[in-house]
């Protein structure tokens, strides 16, 4: 995801970002129902990978939900 920069008001702060036309994992799974063990899997290992990358990069992210984990168009996170 290509990061383009950020704004801020007296309240929030605002990242821009390209859009992932795939939506949010939370809003797919509403859609598609329970997942079953192949993409709980698939899904399961790219969460697994970002916190390891995160990790080496020495990131700590604290906010991790569904809602927050985007989904490219190619269907990877």
């Amino acid at each position: 995801m290509k990061y383009y920069g950020f704004m801020q008001d007296e309240r929030y702060i605002y990242f821009v970002t390209e859009l992932l036309k795939g939506g949010d994992l939370f809003t797919y799974h509403r859609t598609v129902g329970n997942f079953n063990p192949a993409q709980t899997a698939f899904y399961g290992a790219q969460v697994v990978s970002i916190f390891e990358y995160l990790q080496s990069k020495d990131i700590v992210y604290r906010d991790l939900k569904p809602e927050n984990i985007m989904i490219g168009s190619d269907g990877y996170l």
